[in-house]
């Protein structure tokens, strides 16, 4: 563990509102189906709640709370129930970038980081700062 290190840091991840609008639009959409449909044909609005509701669970376990914590050893990354680390030692670049990449990330606006055995992406909400403890702390910890 390394002393000057210990004070946890947590980033929540930037939200795009195409993201938003998409995820919500696909909800809206199967409750406007399910309403819609629920006298002539009752089979086909039951398929549409039940979608509804499997997209509003899949989201809300699946996506929330996404975000990476700055600990004393490693940055975790946590999407929905999924967590990941990665050890600051093991850490050898990032860089801020616009991706399409798959990640555990809420945005397109993304810091790419590589480590030894892969590479992930997060988006936190503010990058710059992120970034620059991020680096402070893979410094710090190499020195040690």
């Amino acid at each position: 563990m390394y002393p000057s290190l210990m004070t946890n840091h947590t980033f929540h991840s930037r939200v795009d509102i195409w993201l938003i609008l998409s995820l919500g639009g696909s909800i809206v959409l199967c409750a406007y189906l399910a309403w819609s449909l629920r006298v002539e044909e009752p089979v086909a609005s039951g398929i549409a709640v039940f979608i509804g509701i499997s997209l509003v669970f899949t989201y809300g376990y699946g996506l929330i709370p996404c975000k990476y914590t700055l600990e004393s050893t490693c940055l975790k990354i946590q999407l929905g129930r999924s967590v990941q680390s990665v050890a600051y030692l093991d850490i050898l670049k990032w860089a801020p970038e616009l991706s399409f990449a798959s990640g555990p990330t809420l945005s397109l606006r993304r810091v790419r980081i590589e480590y030894r055995g892969g590479e992930v992406y997060v988006s936190p909400r503010r990058r710059e700062t992120f970034v620059a403890e991020l680096q402070r702390r893979v410094e710090i910890a190499k020195k040690q």
